[in-house]
């Protein structure tokens, strides 16, 4: 009995396929014959060109094999479908590195500009990269900024700096003081270079001339021993100091003028010293040297100030004013008289300090005018004054004993 899977039918296909093909013996070499000539027919399609142009081999409609000698301005060897297919998509040949070249195109000098492709404005230009002819590389345009420059001044004022830190790391304090002002007197100068100035200035003279020391070489100072019935006062006027008493109190560190004690030690300070208000700035200058020699003055500190309404301060030099320099002092508005303050009235709007100004030359026309203090320290910096200069409190009384009656010259510029 035969099982379900081995039917008659699939038993007798099994059979079939064992037996061997017999074929007649004429048919053999007929087959490879055939074989032959389709390998030759393939090969001839596969090598065939792609445009009839090239001057390669081509086949013609009825299946001959045409030969046309190549043009005489074509150099161009045997391509691949590879190098077929560059071509015709880009119109450009690629080179043995991958890059592409355009043919006949000049190579432009190292750092030009070319007109960009596909700008967004006809005539665009923007740099492209551009092959290294030495290199033998792509290359971006050599596009230098600007190397980084100091002016001169900036330059000088450096040189000046670096030369005064040497002088006072040698004790040279007076020295370095000279270098510096001598640089700030530059007409040159940037205003940040005279900032720079200004400041290294203000920090030694907390020492030359704001403290009790005495540098060696500092003419504008002198030493003095107290002798009995000595006054503060007394001794100013009797020294021809040209400064306020109380300026030596200051820099001595004085608590009670009455207590100085016979043998004690002083330093003196000789003026005069004079002010340049630097209107755009709301700065005062202050300092010391020969009232006609402006050239020699040596520069010792700045203060903040504020000025007149709707820039009504006046610009032009001034002198300190006879018997102007008042202190606590009563006042009454010019513009309206029942406007009154007494002395020690703490709404008085003009402070502490008041220091009268005469012009000189054609600026006598200005009067009226004067330094003085305020109880409204915001306005400092300010344009809010009716035409005066006013500063902070501590800021006047240092004013007030730096400058000499008759002979402290105030300097009003734009």
């Amino acid at each position: 009995m035969s099982l379900p899977s081995h039917g008659r039918g699939t038993a007798g296909q099994s059979s079939r396929r064992r037996k061997k093909l017999k074929l007649p013996p004429g048919v053999i070499p007929i087959v490879i014959v055939g074989v032959a000539i389709a390998a030759v027919w393939g090969g001839m399609r596969l090598i065939g060109p792609a445009d009839a142009g090239a001057g390669q081999g081509e086949l013609s409609d009825a299946g001959e094999n045409v030969v046309r000698e190549p043009a005489s301005d074509s150099g161009a060897s045997r391509r691949g479908l590879l190098g077929e297919a560059l071509e015709e998509s880009s119109g450009r040949t690629a080179n043995r590195a991958g890059k592409i070249d355009r043919p006949n195109a000049p190579l432009p000098e190292r750092g030009s500009s070319l007109t960009a492709l596909g700008g967004d404005e006809p005539g665009q230009t923007t740099p492209l990269a551009i092959a290294d002819p030495i290199a033998g590389r792509a290359t971006l345009p050599e596009i230098k900024a600007p190397a980084p420059t100091r002016s001169g001044s900036s330059s000088m004022v450096e040189a000046a700096l670096d030369e005064s830190e040497s002088l006072i790391a040698s004790n040279q304090l007076v020295a370095a003081r000279t270098t510096l002002s001598r640089t700030l007197a530059d007409p040159g100068l940037t205003s940040s270079d005279k900032q720079r100035l200004r400041a290294a200035l203000t920090n030694l003279n907390d020492t030359i001339v704001f403290s009790p020391r005495i540098i060696p070489g500092d003419t504008m100072v002198e030493e003095y021993r107290i002798a009995s019935g000595d006054s503060l006062g007394k001794i100013t006027r009797a020294r021809e100091l040209g400064v306020h008493w109380k300026l030596i109190q200051r820099i001595n560190g004085i608590d009670r003028p009455e207590r100085i004690r016979v043998g004690q030690r002083l330093k003196l300070i000789r003026g005069p010293f004079h002010a340049v208000v630097n209107k755009s700035e709301y700065r005062v200058d202050l300092y010391h040297g020969p009232p006609d020699e402006p050239e020699r003055w040596v520069f010792i500190t700045s203060r903040p100030v504020g000025l007149g309404l709707d820039d009504s301060t006046p610009a032009g030099t001034f002198v300190v004013r006879q018997n102007s320099k008042l202190e606590n002092p009563a006042w009454v508005n010019p513009r309206d008289p029942s406007d009154r303050y007494s002395r020690d009235d703490p709404d008085n709007p003009i402070g502490e300090y008041w220091i009268g100004l005469d012009g000189l030359g054609d600026d006598a026309v200005y009067v009226g005018y004067g330094l003085h203090g305020t109880i409204e320290p915001e306005s400092v910096g300010r344009q809010q004054s009716m035409g005066c200069v006013r500063m902070l409190d501590d800021d006047i009384a240092l004013v007030y004993e730096l400058l000499v009656e008759g002979a402290s010259i105030v300097k009003i510029v734009p």
